[in-house]
């Protein structure tokens, strides 16, 4: 969305030299005087080309490709630079923050039992945690957790919701620990999404295109009024 076409346009003409790419503009005009936010119409857009398949890889709103910042190929944040951030054609190649290291892996976590609720202690820990199928290897979120037998009891109605078999890496963070557990989370999903991951389950910052959790099977009581409901995998709407 934009109320300086011009301004913003240009930031496209620029990208296209960097890219190489041919680039075309489809425009939907809003009058200043509709009392729907300009945002929401962006919102209902982004969200409908999502649910029919587009990535949208230039498009980075609320951090939905894994960092902070601008998609737009040749630009870069201040701190984007400072950071030594660079991009590769149409992809930005991130340096991680070269402080911050990831706990050792703690237990792998499988679902399709019931048993770990009675097996698994992490003591006096957080969790920073990584969601996969077990089946296909297929990484589909990322996490963090205070209370991991409440938030994994989410991904027991995932799982047969949608028939998979699914299991959790877990990194046991020390409630001492002075970075926030935040960061480590942002840090992995950073890595995985630089490595090709889409983590098609993880919806922090609606980097999928929508408010809300995308865990299939859990609405929330916002979204059941509003009459969402899950197919398969597929968050749609009455």
């Amino acid at each position: 969305m934009t109320d300086n076409f011009k301004r913003r346009f240009a930031d496209y003409v620029t990208a296209q030299g960097h890219t190489g790419r041919k680039l075309e503009i489809e425009t939907y005009l809003v009058p200043t005087s509709q009392k729907i936010p300009l945002k929401t119409f962006e919102t209902h857009l982004r969200q409908k080309l999502i649910s029919e398949g587009h990535k949208l890889p230039w498009d980075n709103t609320g951090a939905r490709l894994g960092y902070q910042g601008k998609g737009i190929p040749s630009f870069l944040t201040p701190e984007q630079k400072k950071q030594g951030h660079y991009w590769e054609g149409d992809r930005l190649v991130p340096s991680p923050p070269t402080k911050i290291e990831l706990p050792e892996q703690g237990q792998i976590i499988k679902l399709d039992t019931k048993k770990w609720r009675q097996e698994v202690n992490f003591g006096n820990t957080n969790l920073v945690y990584i969601l996969k199928d077990s089946s296909t290897g297929e990484v589909l979120k990322v996490g963090k957790t205070d209370n991991f037998k409440r938030r994994f009891a989410d991904y027991m109605t995932a799982q047969g919701h949608t028939g998979r078999k699914l299991e959790i890496e877990t990194y046991p963070v020390p409630t001492s620990e002075r970075i926030p557990l935040e960061t480590f989370e942002t840090h992995l999903r950073q890595k995985l999404v630089s490595e090709g991951h889409k983590l098609r389950w993880d919806n922090t910052d609606s980097r999928l295109g929508y408010e809300g959790r995308a865990t299939p099977g859990i609405l929330s009581p916002q979204e059941k009024e509003a009459g969402y409901h899950w197919n398969g995998e597929v968050l749609g709407k009455e």
